[in-house]
């Protein structure tokens, strides 16, 4: 696969489309949804969302007008002020992965900095990663029935050593993969055997591969003819200063094989992305010299196809494309977590980007 760099950007490249609001949310001055984190989209087209307070479904009426509510952790052991993080739905399970830091506890460092869940990540990511850094840190992986009519994450698990819960995803099969983002400590993949609807909260199998440089975040996984593969976002600090997405090969004994680069970008922070079948949509939370954000348009060959930029879109963190029309959302909508807005908003593209990323054809 190839690299590329998007350090110097072309008109040429730019994406055509009209940045809206959800009907019916509350505007984001209001930070409907504080610390906008992850989102996923249901086989039946159920639309969940996280901030770093709570876990919510945004559900609409006939009418087109949309609605918060709350998910609640009811799970026993798991803490109710984790830092809620990667969310997926697989079949009929919502799977979050949240974080619980100890701050003040079993530290020579006293309580300074309050509740971390309600610092502002835009302006205070670094207070966040030095909690990470010096308090104990605990992640867990909890499940909710979404046959339910009101939802809850009744079923959870811990997971081993100091752990930062990030991206998570997973095969369908009951094999959860998470990023492992934990500041201070040995960042890595982790694969987790969660069944589905076990009914147990005993942590089933578990590998990690470590990474000998850069710090993961947005996780997805995907099967193809060729195989199995684990894809991520990773960051990067010395000697250069960027951000690439990654995939490992799910090998035969289940680890994962070696580290691949499908695209690099220099000066950038990469969180989470999506896939499609002519590439990858990339939520570039931060870049210079533009420091509010874009999403990537990159092919499966590893080349920058398109950039979509706008004065409303403040740090994306999450992107999840509409893949079959679902209500007010049409084929090929994108579904954005906005970091900087503290909201999710919703991009309608034009027709040409919308046939590239929900169509069939193999060519970038």
């Amino acid at each position: 696969m190839m690299s590329s760099l998007t350090d110097a950007i072309s008109d040429d490249l730019a994406v055509d489309g009209r940045l809206c609001s959800i009907p019916g949310l509350p505007e984001p001055r209001e930070k409907p949804l504080f610390n906008a984190e992850n989102l996923t989209l249901s086989g039946e087209g159920r639309l969940f969302v996280t901030g770093s307070l709570a876990v919510y479904e945004i559900a609409g009426d006939e009418d087109g007008i949309f609605r918060q509510q709350e998910i609640p952790i009811t799970a026993r052991d798991v803490p109710r002020n984790c830092l809620m993080n990667g969310i997926t739905a697989l079949g009929n399970s919502l799977y979050l992965a949240c974080t619980h830091i100890h701050r003040g506890e079993d530290s020579l460092l006293p309580d300074l900095m309050g509740d971390v869940r309600k610092i502002d990540q835009n302006s205070g990511v670094l207070l966040l990663m030095l909690a990470e850094a010096v308090y104990r840190v605990d992640s867990y992986l909890v499940r909710a029935d979404l046959g339910q009519g009101s939802p809850a994450f009744t079923e959870g698990i811990r997971l081993p050593g100091k752990c930062f819960a990030n991206g998570l995803d997973g095969d369908g099969k009951g094999n959860l993969y998470v990023t492992n983002s934990v500041v201070g400590g040995s960042p890595n993949l982790l694969a987790v055997c969660f069944p589905q609807g076990c009914g147990t909260t005993t942590l089933g199998n578990v590998w990690r591969r470590p990474l000998e440089r850069g710090t993961p975040n947005g996780v997805k996984f995907k099967a193809d003819p060729t195989g199995n593969y684990i894809y991520y976002t990773c960051l990067h600090g010395l000697p250069v200063w960027a951000s690439t997405l990654q995939r490992v090969k799910i090998m035969p004994d289940g680890c994962a094989g070696e580290a691949e680069i499908v695209y690099r970008s220099l000066f950038s922070i990469f969180d989470d992305f999506d896939i499609v079948n002519n590439g990858f949509v990339i939520a570039n939370i931060w870049s210079i010299p533009h420091r509010s954000g874009c999403l990537l348009f990159v092919t499966n060959n590893g080349e920058l196809k398109g950039l979509f930029r706008s004065q409303d879109l403040k740090s994306p963190s999450s992107v999840q494309i509409v893949k079959q029309k679902r209500g007010l959302f049409e084929k090929g909508d994108i579904l954005i977590t906005e970091k900087g807005r503290h909201c999710v908003s919703w991009l309608k593209l034009g027709d040409h980007w919308r046939q590239w990323l929900v169509g069939t054809s193999a060519h970038p």
